[in-house]
């Protein structure tokens, strides 16, 4: 719902102005909620609506109306904060599961001859 609020009303100029910009980071904000629901629902436990990630259009927001940043600079620095994020999540998510699995990650043996 912010999103949307976000995109009919304020981010209409972010929008039509800088597209790849504000796809990309709610692409990021919205896969990273795809996977946390994912692992949840593997876990068998409940899915947490709130996710800090969703701060940051907030933030962007704030900074623009109140010249703080130009929008193409508060943009850039959501996109790789938002991108930051989802790398580190992404990573440890990786090794919790080889740690479960006791197994290395990306590590290839070599094949018995």
């Amino acid at each position: 719902m912010c999103v949307s609020y976000f995109a009919l009303y304020w981010y209409l100029g972010a929008l039509h102005e800088h597209p790849r910009l504000f796809l990309y980071s709610y692409g990021i904000v919205f896969s990273n909620m795809c996977t946390r629901l994912i692992v949840t629902q593997m876990c068998r436990q409940t899915f947490v609506m709130t996710n800090w990630l969703l701060i940051w259009p907030v933030l962007v927001y704030i900074s623009v109306q109140y010249k703080l940043l130009s929008l193409y600079a508060a943009m850039w620095i959501m996109f790789s904060v938002l991108s930051v994020a989802h790398i580190h999540f992404a990573i440890c998510l990786i090794r919790q599961y080889c740690h479960h699995l006791r197994i290395p990650c990306f590590a290839m043996r070599k094949p018995d001859p």
